[in-house]
């Protein structure tokens, strides 16, 4: 899979975005988002890439809790206003 992320970084041109499991020193998992995006000199040359990892474990094991159940109360009017 990394070989395959390198490639688009490289032959592609292309940033990518992409998740991994990664093992601590510790022995803690943690699932990590990863943006790549790759740098190139004036010749078109593949000079290195600039990565960044984010932690999103807590947020996926959000995302898998059920959400309590919605109340319906006919009295009550809701407006969402977005920007």
């Amino acid at each position: 899979m990394l070989s395959q992320v390198f490639e688009e970084l490289v032959k592609f041109h292309r940033s990518t975005v992409h998740e991994n499991q990664i093992l601590t020193k510790d022995g803690r998992e943690l699932l990590v988002v990863w943006h790549s995006r790759p740098i190139f000199t004036k010749d078109g040359e593949f000079a290195f890439f600039l990565g960044l990892g984010i932690d999103i474990a807590k947020q996926k094991s959000l995302l898998r809790k059920p959400f309590p159940p919605l109340i319906f109360n006919p009295n009550l009017l809701v407006l969402s206003i977005l920007p």
